[in-house]
């Protein structure tokens, strides 16, 4: 043998991904090739070995050493899969080394034509085993897997099995696997499962079966007999003889000291009934998704072929067949069943899970499904069907589940009063469904439902006390819908739900939370809000209420970092925030004292500014380990894209943002000497004053002209990338605008009045201010621009920076269709006829390609250069 390669972990060492399997961090695992066989290796995980090389891996790698943890019962585990080789033979001893795995995979070799007797010898601890897609292993020797006592599941997907008595199942003998309780064929082309098929197994404990896919056309009479321990049989997938299956299941074992069959699954075998109960075969049907032609249907139905003449009630016989046995999972799914009435289905009273999901559903009389029928009934599956109404009496009383998402159909109507009499139903599902209302009646005798789903259920009104007959749910998921666009979330709309435990109202369009808006929900563990269009968090106290609340999600909104009052200050059992892809810009003592003592915050892709707003409070985390300080900076240039407690380490040290007092008292005998002339000096001072508080916006707008020339605008001491200019009429564009750019790469910080400016301050100062702390001013000129006195001060302002700071870039417009000649004042119209603009034309939004090109430009225009923002760096 080669060299033997030792596989250490590393403390700490980040582990990767191979074959696509998903990496766990972003440092993908060395991999290391076997000299000896040319197999390339890798560690997933501390203890799972991963093992390919479709061109130079030809023999097992044998010379790998396996790392073995302990589980969670307390027992070593050891994984290794070998995958995508050229390996075409598993010898004696190519094992020898690795006694110890728990679980193994042989997959996906195209070469792969012989496992030899005894290549599984001592492999005693081997308790799962794949074999799958290797397309020329057709024969697995009576002796190949000997050795493998404790094997519990084997998956032989997709091989060339073609006889399963004279290629698999002499090898899967109780004699060679002793304790195997599940085996898995699917997908391997089998024709037929003759009577004998699985005869060499009789008397194995085998538990599961599947041969999904496997092309069975049709199954001979006892080949389950020998498999008495048989309790969940997987059909699905193949065009099975439906009398003839009738005849199988009718042989199984119904009791006594045998196992009985538990679940069957008959998904896609090509069980056809049409709108009139006539059993169709599959090619009387043109198209399995045309369920508008009705009249191509009635026609079928009345004139059957020869073949469903011959045995119209097949399906019968095989739901007759199902009901004497003890079946309690039926999987009908993917079937055809258009029509449910009474006689349909015999009664069944084992039955307690039924999925019909997926059987082109449109119409479900009274009495088809009801306790008569179906008394053990708990758990039903109607998903993605075309069912438009749930008629009164169709389903059992005793359901546990209903499941009525994804309909089809044009809308779903869930009427009043339509859940009547399901007074024991705990989980119901109208997720993707058009349900578009609820009201007061919906959900009238539901009184032990615990999970409601709602998503995207496309509701767009939301009644005051909806949920006011649900006094025992515990989960609610109205995430995408949209009725907070079209009112406010009131209070009331949850009023009744005090068990309520989850809810969830992502991607909703909320705008804003009111004060008493959770104030019904006081077992409120878990609230979602991702998504939505919160503008603002500050002071806001609509969490007060939820004492119980233990995990809050915002992430992906629009609100800023809040500073006026503490959020959480009375949710003392919060443990997460998830407040990612928001414009926090600072963290202040509010937000530290709220979001310090908590085990998970994630505040990822924000747009900190990395300045003394953020220092003073945050400079008290830095002696602390509770990830805040990881956060990337956006702003200003020269910390993009460095973390917060970088700059705060650097800001501590340099004491750029320190403020000491050195004042002195001067001795009274000075003061009074100096006071005559203290006097002229301020008489003369406030001469001064009163000139420069006339001409102040000339004077504000000559200092920082003469700032920013000094500070070199390529170092980028800059708050904002832009600041807006923009007429309120214009605002839906505007929020667009900051949206887009805020949102993509390279992300944008801009300035907009209505979100940054401060409250109470004054407007002029406040422009001044952000026109000198932005790169650039992005003037959106409309006819409502136009017409703004504001508007038009704000372009003189803008003028005059570019044209005392000499930078020609400085200034950006964008113009919303056409603007009337005679409202532009000089300063506009020679910007316009000087400067080369972007033009959002009022088709733009409805096409993509404009719409793409647009952004792509403005964006452009926007981005700080990349040298400039490398000198940022050096010169710091």
């Amino acid at each position: 043998m080669g060299l033997r390669l030792v596989w250490l972990l590393a403390a700490g060492a980040a582990l990767g991904a191979a074959f696509g399997a998903a990496a766990t961090t972003t440092t993908p695992a060395p991999i290391v090739v076997d000299p000896a066989t040319g197999c390339s290796c890798t560690l997933h995980e501390p203890s799972v070995l991963i093992c390919f090389d479709m061109l130079a891996c030809a023999r097992f790698p044998a010379n790998v050493t396996v790392p073995s943890t302990r589980g969670v019962a307390g027992q070593d585990t050891a994984t290794m899969y070998v995958r995508g080789t050229r390996i075409a033979v598993l010898a004696v001893g190519d094992l020898a080394g690795l006694t110890h795995l728990t679980e193994m995979g042989f997959d996906n070799s195209k070469a792969l034509t012989l496992v030899e007797p005894r290549a599984f010898q001592d492999m005693r601890h081997l308790v799962n085993l794949s074999m799958s897609f290797n397309p020329r292993l057709t024969h697995l020797d009576a002796d190949a897997l000997l050795g493998l006592v404790a094997l519990r599941e084997l998956v032989l997907v997709r091989n060339g099995f073609v006889t399963l008595s004279a290629d698999v199942t002499p090898s899967l003998r109780p004699a060679v696997l002793p304790q195997l309780r599940v085996l898995v064929l699917d997908q391997n082309v089998l024709g037929e499962v003759a009577a004998d098929a699985f005869l060499p197994m009789d008397g194995a404990p085998l538990q599961q079966l599947s041969l999904t896919r496997c092309d069975v056309a049709t199954v001979h009479r006892g080949w389950l007999a020998p498999l008495r321990q048989l309790a969940v049989l997987r059909l699905a997938d193949n065009a099975l003889s439906l009398a003839a299956l009738a005849d199988s299941l009718d042989l199984l074992p119904r009791g006594g000291q045998r196992v009985a069959l538990r679940t069957l699954d008959l998904g896609a075998v090509g069980i056809n009934i049409g709108l009139h109960g006539v059993a169709l075969p599959a090619s009387a049907f043109t198209s399995t998704t045309d369920l508008g032609a009705a009249s191509t249907v009635d026609h079928v139905s009345e004139a059957p072929t020869v073949e469903s003449k011959a045995r119209p009630d097949a399906h019968m016989e095989l739901l007759r067949a199902i009901a004497r046995s003890r079946v309690e999972e039926l999987v009908l799914r993917q079937n055809r069943v258009e029509r449910l009435w009474p006689s349909l289905f015999p009664r069944m009273p084992r039955l307690r899970r039924l999925d019909l999901s997926r059987v082109e559903l449109s119409e479900g009389l009274p009495g088809a499904l009801d306790a008569h029928v179906l008394p053990s009934l708990q758990a039903l599956d109607l998903s993605f069907n075309r069912l438009r109404a749930l008629r009164p009496g169709f389903v059992s009383d005793e359901l546990l589940s209903l499941d009525l998402g994804n309909s089809l159909a044009t809308y779903f109507d869930v009427g009043d009063s339509s859940f009547r009499g399901l007074h024991r139903l705990r989980e119901l599902r109208l997720s993707y469904s058009r349900v578009v209302r609820l009201t007061n009646a919906t959900f009238v005798g539901l009184d032990s439902l615990e999970v409601l789903e709602l998503r995207n259920a496309t509701i767009f009104q939301l009644d005051d006390g909806v949920f006011a007959t649900l006094p025992r749910l515990q989960r609610l998921d109205l995430h995408r819908n949209e009725f907070p666009k079209h009112a406010l979330l009131r209070a009331d709309m949850f009023l009744g739900l005090g068990r309520l435990r989850v809810l969830l109202l992502g991607a909703s369009g909320v705008r804003s939370l009111g004060t008493d808006v959770f104030r019904h929900l006081p077992a409120l563990e878990e609230l979602e809000l991702q998504d939505n269009a919160l503008t603002t968090l500050d002071g806001c106290a609509a969490f007060r209420p939820l004492r119980a609340l233990r995990l809050l999600d915002v992430s992906h909104n629009r609100f800023g970092s809040w500073q006026s009052a503490r959020l959480f200050d009375r949710n003392e059992a919060l443990r997460e925030v998830r407040a990612a892809g928001n414009t926090l810009t600072y963290l202040s003592e509010a937000m530290l004292r709220d979001l310090g003592g908590l085990r998970v915050v994630d505040l990822a892709d924000n747009t900190f500014h990395c300045g003394c707003d953020l220092f003073r409070p945050a400079s008290a985390l830095l002696d602390k380990d509770n990830g805040l300080l990881e956060y990337k900076c956006l702003s200003p240039d020269r910390w993009r894209g460095r973390s917060l407690g970088e700059y705060v380490r650097w800001a501590a040290d340099s004491g750029d943002c320190t403020l000491t007092s050195a004042a002195t008292k001067a001795p009274a005998t000075l003061l009074v000497v100096l006071l005559p002339v203290m006097l002229v000096l301020l008489l003369a001072l406030a001469v001064v004053a009163t000139m420069a508080y006339r001409h102040r916006h000339q004077l504000r707008l000559h200092w920082d002209a003469a700032r920013r020339r000094k500070a070199a605008d390529g170092v980028g001491n800059y708050q904002y990338d832009a600041f807006v200019s923009y007429s309120s009429e214009d605002q839906v564009f505007v929020h667009k605008l900051v949206a887009e750019l805020e949102g993509g790469e390279p992300r944008l910080r801009l300035c907009v009045y209505e979100r940054d400016f401060a409250v109470g301050a004054a407007i002029t100062e406040e422009v001044l201010q952000a026109v000198a702390q932005s790169r650039r001013v992005l003037l959106v000129v409309s006819q409502a621009f136009a017409r703004s006195h504001w508007c038009a001060w704000e372009t003189h302002i803008a003028h005059h920076q570019r044209l005392h700071c000499g930078r020609e870039d400085a200034l950006l417009v964008v113009r919303l269709g056409a603007v009337d000649e005679a409202l532009l004042t000089p300063t506009l119209r020679y910007l316009l006829q000087t400067r080369i603009y972007l033009e959002w034309r009022h088709g733009d939004d409805r096409d993509d390609r404009t719409h793409q090109a647009f952004w792509r430009k403005l964006r452009a225009a926007l981005a700080p250069s990349p040298s400039r923002s490398a000198a940022g760096a050096a010169v710091t």
